[in-house]
C-alpha cells in the first residue's frame, strides 16, 4: 500500500516538472513546519519565496506538516507518513506526518519531534525516486527543524541555509515567558552548535550580529560563528497579490464604513506574546480624552481571544470591538478601509529586530502604523511612516488620539511614506537577497 501511495506521488511530481517548460536551475529544499498553512492560506513567507523561487528558474519544494495550526485542522494523509500535494503555483508541497499540537506543553513538544523524525523520512523517500537538493533551506519555528536540514545537508553533501526566524530561547527569556535555567542554558549551546553547523544563516530580524556578538559567539569573540555567513532577509508582502486580493476578497463590514469614524485595525494572532488587552486599555483612555471618533477593530485568533473579549465585554466600551478570524486573502480589504494600522507585542520580543509579517501588509495598504514595541531597529522610524516606541496603554490611548487628529497633509505623508516602504519588503526583492545567499555557496 505504501509503495501504491507514493506511486501516486510520484506521478503527481512527474506532472509538476512538465508545467515548469524544461531545465531548472538549483533544486532548492525548503522545510518550514508551518508551511502547509501558507499554501491553504495561498499567502505566507515560504510560500511567497517558493513562488518566487520557481519564476527565477530554480526548482524549489516545500517540506511542511500535517496540522494546520490556524485553525487546528490536521491533513488527511490517509494514514502515511507524508503525501506529495500538487499546489496551484506549481511548486510540490511534501506534508508530513504530525500529531496535533492543541493544548500545548507536551503536545508541542511531541509536534515537534515528529515533523523532525518524519520530515527526514520523507525528504529521504523524496530523493531515492526525484534526485537529491542542490541546497536545504531550513527555517526555524523551532530549532529541530534546522537541526533536521543539517542533517540532510549532510547526507547528501550539500549546503545548508538555516533561516532563524525566532530566537530560541532567547526571545521567550527576554519576555519573561521561560526563565534562565539548565534547561535555557542547554538550549543556548544547541543553537551556537546550529549556528555553527550551518553554511548559511539568514535572520529575519536585522539585528541578528549584535545577538550574536553579545553572546560572543562571534570569531572576533574567539566564537565559532562567522560574521560573513550571518545575512538579513526581513518578512515582507506580495505586493501584486495584495492588491489583487483586495479586488477579488472584498470585505463589506459596518464597523469599518461607518461615517465619520477614524478606523484603527489590529489583524493577526491573539495570543500573550501580543499584548492585545493594551489596545482595550487604549480605548479606555481615548473615552477619558473625549474622542468619540476613534473606533479599535481587532481582526484574528488565538488562544487570547477568550480573555480578550472578556475584558472588552467588562469594560463596558463601544469604542473597540472583537471582530473574529478574518481569511488571509481578505486581510487586504480589511486594512485598506482603516485608517491607521496598529500592532503590540510582550516587552523584549521586538529586540532585535521588527519581522512580524502583520508589519509588512500594513505597510502595503499604504496606512499609517503605530507600533507598541521596544525595537533597536525600527522600521516604522526608518521610513518616517508613524509611531513606534514602548508605550503604556494610556500613552498608546494617546499616540492613536494624536494620530486621529493629524492634519490632512501630514497624514497623507505617513501613506506615502508606508506606500514607498512596501516596495523594499516586496518578495520579488527579498527572493533576490535570498538567491544571492544559494548562488554564494
Amino acid at each position: 500500500m505504501e509503495k501504491a501511495v507514493f506511486s501516486q506521488n510520484i506521478v503527481q511530481i512527474a506532472e509538476l516538472v512538465r508545467e515548469t517548460g524544461g531545465k531548472m536551475k538549483k533544486k532548492v529544499w525548503i522545510l518550514n513546519h508551518y508551511a502547509t498553512g501558507q499554501f491553504y492560506d495561498k499567502g505566507g513567507r515560504h510560500f511567497w519565496i517558493s513562488e518566487q523561487l520557481k519564476k527565477q528558474g530554480y526548482d524549489p519544494v516545500v517540506f511542511g506538516a500535517s496540522y494546520l495550526r490556524t485553525n487546528e485542522n490536521m491533513v488527511d494523509l490517509k494514514g502515511k507518513r507524508f503525501r506529495v500535494k500538487k499546489t496551484g503555483i506549481g511548486v510540490p508541497l511534501v506534508v508530513v506526518k504530525v500529531c496535533s499540537e492543541k493544548g500545548g506543553g507536551i503536545r508541542r513538544v511531541k509536534n515537534m519531534m515528529d515533523y523532525y523524525k518524519n520530515v527526514q523520512y520523507a525528504a529521504k523517500k523524496y530523493a531515492e525516486r526525484y534526485g537529491k537538493p542542490d541546497v536545504i533551506y531550513a527555517s526555524s519555528v523551532h530549532p529541530l527543524a534546522l537541526v533536521a536540514g543539517e542533517n540532510l545537508a549532510k547526507k547528501y553533501r550539500v549546503p545548508c541555509i538555516c533561516e532563524v526566524r525566532d530566537l530560541w530561547p532567547e526571545t521567550m527569556v527576554l519576555m519573561g515567558i521561560w526563565k534562565k535555567s539548565i534547561l535555557t542554558d542547554m538550549m543556548y549551546l544547541g543553537e551556537r552548535w546550529i549556528y555553527k553547523r550551518a553554511d548559511a544563516l539568514v535572520f529575519t530580524m536585522e539585528g541578528a550580529p549584535e545577538y550574536i556578538k553579545g553572546r560572543k559567539w562571534d570569531k572576533a569573540s574567539k566564537g565559532p560563528i562567522d560574521l560573513n555567513k550571518v545575512y538579513h532577509i526581513n518578512n515582507g508582502v506580495d505586493l501584486k497579490r495584495f492588491w489583487e486580493n483586495v479586488e477579488k476578497y472584498p470585505v463589506t463590514d459596518d464597523d469599518l464604513a461607518e461615517e465619520g469614524k477614524f478606523i484603527v485595525n489590529y489583524t493577526g494572532s491573539i495570543r500573550a506574546a501580543n499584548s492585545v488587552d493594551e489596545l482595550v486599555g487604549a480605548a479606555q483612555h481615548l473615552k477619558e480624552l473625549q474622542n468619540d471618533k476613534v473606533k479599535i477593530l481587532i481582526w484574528g485568533t488565538g488562544n487570547y481571544v477568550d480573555e480578550l473579549c472578556g475584558l472588552i465585554r467588562d469594560s463596558g466600551l463601544n469604542n473597540i470591538k472583537y471582530k473574529g478570524m478574518v481569511k488571509k486573502t481578505m486581510v487586504p480589504s480589511v486594512l485598506t478601509q482603516g485608517d491607521v494600522n496598529v500592532y503590540t507585542f510582550r516587552d523584549g520580543g521586538t529586540k532585535y529586530g521588527i519581522d512580524l509579517n502583520k508589519c509588512f501588509e500594513y505597510l502595503a495598504s499604504g496606512k499609517p502604523l503605530i507600533g507598541n514595541d521596544d525595537t533597536l531597529f525600527s522600521v516604522i522610524t526608518k521610513y518616517g511612516c508613524g509611531i513606534e516606541k514602548k508605550m503604556s496603554a494610556r500613552e498608546l490611548g494617546e499616540a492613536i488620539h494624536k494620530m486621529s487628529g493629524l492634519p490632512g497633509e501630514e497624514y497623507a505623508r505617513l501613506c506615502k511614506n508606508a506606500s514607498m516602504a512596501a516596495k523594499d519588503y516586496d518578495f520579488s526583492v527579498l527572493t533576490g537577497k535570498l538567491i544571492d545567499v544559494i548562488e554564494k555557496l
